[in-house]
């Protein structure tokens, strides 16, 4: 599936081969109440890393594939600092994860990797199917301030990701009045 380009499944989805998601490209199975069938039939899913102007920069990630192909040590082999968001503690905070941590579904991630990115990653195994849900908290945070003295929000903080092989135009979710209620 290209880049920018989206495939939709109403029915009944077979692989008994390889489909691949390119980076911006989206495959959306509608058929939730029937598995995807087939023999031997893996998914890679590309997603490409952000560039940045330095390398003391974060990018946020999710896995599309089920968590036992999720490993980070094998789709971030150059991760430095690895952190999910903690937010069913009192006080929310940062909890430090490593590589060696299965990617859970629906748990987002902040990664530090490569210095100034531009790298893909393939995330290859099984797709995520059907509802996905994560436990949301509203607790206090941490209290501290970033990199460049922001402080942080006082509270309700949560990191969760797309669990999906489809692309989300983050551009579109911020800019849409009903997201901002």
């Amino acid at each position: 599936i290209n880049s920018g380009a989206t495939l939709n499944v109403y029915s009944n989805f077979e692989n008994n081969g390889t489909v691949t998601v390119q980076d911006a490209g989206s495959l959306i199975y509608h058929n939730c109440d029937s598995a995807i069938t087939g023999t031997g039939g893996i998914f890679n899913v590309e997603k490409n890393t952000p560039v940045y102007t330095g390398s003391d920069f974060y990018s946020y990630w999710s896995s599309p594939v089920v968590p036992a192909a999720a490993n980070i040590g094998t789709v971030f082999p150059d991760a430095e600092v690895v952190y999910s968001y903690d937010a069913s503690s009192n006080p929310a905070n940062w909890s430090f994860e490593g590589t060696g941590v299965t990617m859970e579904t629906g748990v987002g991630y902040a990664i530090q990797n490569e210095g100034e990115g531009g790298q893909l990653r393939s995330f290859s195994g099984s797709i995520n199917q059907g509802v996905v849900s994560v436990p949301t908290y509203y607790n206090p945070n941490f209290e501290g301030t970033d990199n460049e003295g922001g402080t942080w929000s006082g509270s309700g903080d949560n990191l969760v990701g797309n669990p999906y092989a489809s692309a989300i135009d983050w551009d579109k979710v911020i800019t849409d009045e009903d997201n901002s209620k």
